[in-house]
């Protein structure tokens, strides 16, 4: 249950002893994320004709939200277990008709990468590295593709929320969107997991490149108070909330949501 967007739904997981992170937690407690799931989809309806990008949605959490308010979703991982738990959900909660799956990994080429979980209790940390097709070998292979290949799905006009969790390729990924002066797509709201990227071992020029993208191209940080881009320059949230400056974003709406807080503003300094 979601008392911020007040809405329910049934999710399948994994055993929790083999994802202790995201499965045992639903598990235990029947929610995961709260408090970013709350905003964000509570941001996303103030749009309600927005779609929903979820890159990297895992067994889908933040997709079924937002089928669930009606919200045309597009769900992208490179995990197929992830897809086939997500499918039954779907169905489970009879929205499968709104979310288009796409097992790729996303990134600004189109690569071959394999999954590399160096975290076995926690499969939510895998990440894809890029590799070689050998010989026509192409177990376990996926191929990434490009966040403009996504937006492309998206009908002209139509406001998006993205999700982006994609375990360090978010800077490759959101690179051209960012440097565009004209952007063909409205992108009101992106919520986006920094953990990784902000130690810059992922994303070379975090600072003066990515976090310039996104000051130039309009958008305010929330973590979920808002700050100054200074502050995401000395600090490292696990997750940050982005507005654009023209989106709908009443004051009120982070009083909405429940105070559990607590994931979300997890800051370590470097």
């Amino acid at each position: 249950m979601y008392e911020g967007v007040n809405i329910s739904f049934v999710i399948c997981i994994k055993y929790p002893k083999e994802d202790m992170y995201i499965s045992a937690v639903f598990n235990s407690y029947v929610r995961y994320e709260d408090a970013p799931i709350n905003l964000f989809l509570a941001a996303a309806h103030l749009y309600k004709d927005s779609w929903v990008l979820d890159l990297g949605c895992n067994i889908g959490a933040f997709t079924l939200g937002a089928a669930v308010l009606n919200h045309t979703d597009i769900a992208v991982d490179p995990i197929l277990r992830n897809h086939g738990l997500l499918r039954n959900s779907l169905s489970l909660n009879f929205v499968d008709t709104k979310v288009y799956q796409i097992l790729n990994a996303i990134s600004d080429t189109y690569t071959p990468m394999k999954a590399n979980n160096s975290h076995p209790s926690n499969p939510g940390a895998t990440e894809m590295i890029e590799t070689k097709v050998e010989n026509g070998n192409n177990t376990d292979t996926i191929y990434s593709i490009t966040f403009e290949d996504i937006l492309d799905m998206v009908p002209v006009n139509t406001p998006i929320a993205l999700k982006m969790d994609v375990q360090g390729y978010e800077c490759k990924a959101l690179k051209k969107f960012l440097s565009l002066k004209e952007k063909k797509h409205f992108i009101p709201y992106i919520f986006i997991e920094l953990v990784f990227i902000c130690q810059e071992r992922y994303c070379p020029g975090y600072k003066t490149e990515f976090l310039k993208g996104l000051k130039e191209s309009g958008y305010i940080p929330y973590v979920p108070f808002e700050v100054p881009y200074e502050y995401l320059e000395v600090n490292c949230p696990f997750n940050a909330f982005f507005v654009h400056k023209d989106a709908i974003f009443p004051p009120d709406i982070l009083h909405k949501i429940d105070n559990k807080f607590v994931e979300f503003v997890k800051t370590a300094k470097f």
